[in-house]
């Protein structure tokens, strides 16, 4: 995924809802050049099997919704694959427990440049 200009990384534990409202209810998975990253060291499969299903119905973002389960990895080690992995120009760090006020946070984002 060359030319990223945002890369969007959740460090995600056990907190399903949270993966939801970040993807579903932001404007996240729109755009061409953001690539999403949750890397998951939850004790559970909910996250793993939500984002399987949400990549059969939306088979479009598959190359840009990268999703590592880390089962044995601790959260410091997540969030730092998160960044070394990423390729935007920028990256921003979204916990699986933070959510956006406005919809369209990463529009507004893209178009300040």
């Amino acid at each position: 995924m060359k030319n990223q200009k945002l890369s969007v990384l959740i460090p995600a534990f056990n907190y399903l809802d949270g993966i939801k409202k970040i993807l579903l209810e932001s404007d996240a998975l729109n755009h061409d050049s953001i690539e999403v990253l949750i890397y998951d060291n939850s004790t559970n499969d909910n996250i793993q099997n939500f984002i399987k299903k949400l990549r059969l119905k939306l088979n479009a973002i598959k190359s840009k919704l990268i999703y590592k389960r880390r089962k044995n990895s601790n959260y410091i080690d997540n969030w730092n694959n998160l960044i070394n992995d990423s390729v935007g120009k920028y990256f921003i760090l979204i916990h699986h427990d933070e959510f956006f006020v406005k919809k369209n946070f990463f529009e507004s984002f893209l178009n300040s440049d």
